[in-house]
C-alpha cells in the first residue's frame, strides 16, 4: 500500500509500505476516507517542532 512518509523537514514522500496488521488483542485498523490539514500542521514540515 502507499503512504505519505515524513523523513524530516521539507522531506516527505509517497512510498510503498507493508499492509498494517493486528499485533495485539487491543489493536484496531482504521480506514481513513477523508482528512484535512490546518496551517499549524505545517510546523512539523518546516522543522519548527520535533517529532
Amino acid at each position: 500500500m502507499k503512504a505519505l512518509v515524513y523523513h524530516g523537514p521539507f522531506q516527505v514522500a509517497v512510498e510503498e509500505v507493508p499492509e498494517p496488521k493486528l499485533e495485539a488483542e487491543t489493536d484496531a485498523i482504521v480506514q481513513v476516507e477523508l482528512a484535512a490539514i490546518c496551517g499549524s500542521d505545517l510546523h512539523i514540515y518546516h522543522g519548527k517542532m520535533v517529532v
